[in-house]
């Protein structure tokens, strides 16, 4: 698997069970979008990661744990 891949898992893993599943539905909504649509919701995805300013030192990423 590559990076990108196992950083998501990771993610994915670190999410209660619930949280999980939504992201999962969620993501399974959109594969099933037409690709106009898909590319919109990927770019929406891009702009609110770009607004997250990163994890600070007492809120450690739940993705990457830095």
């Amino acid at each position: 698997m590559e990076k990108r891949q196992q950083l998501v898992l990771a993610g994915l893993i670190n999410l209660s069970n619930q949280e999980a599943e939504e992201v999962i539905a969620e993501y399974q909504r959109i594969q099933r979008l037409p690709s106009d649509d898909f590319i919109k919701e990927r770019k929406a995805a891009k702009d609110v990661i770009r607004m997250i300013t990163g994890p600070s030192s007492s809120d450690p990423c739940t993705c990457c744990g830095r």
